[in-house]
C-alpha cells in the first residue's frame, strides 16, 4: 500500500513538473509573437514610408 502511495506522489510530482515546464514555454513564445507583431510592424510602417518615398520623388 505505502508503495502505491509513493508512485501516486511521484506521478504527481512529475506531471506538476511537466506542467510548469510547458507552460513556461508557452509563456515563452508568447513573448517572442509578440515580439514579433512588433517587428513587423514597424518593418511594414518602414516599407510603406519608402514606396511612399519613391512615389513623390518620381513624381516630382
Amino acid at each position: 500500500m505505502k508503495n502505491l502511495s509513493i508512485k501516486r506522489y511521484v506521478l504527481n510530482l512529475f506531471m506538476m513538473m511537466i506542467m510548469m515546464v510547458s507552460l513556461s514555454s508557452c509563456e515563452v513564445i508568447g513573448t517572442i509573437f509578440e515580439g514579433g507583431v512588433i517587428i513587423g510592424i514597424i518593418i511594414a510602417v518602414i516599407v510603406i514610408g519608402i514606396i511612399f518615398w519613391l512615389f513623390r520623388k518620381m513624381s516630382s
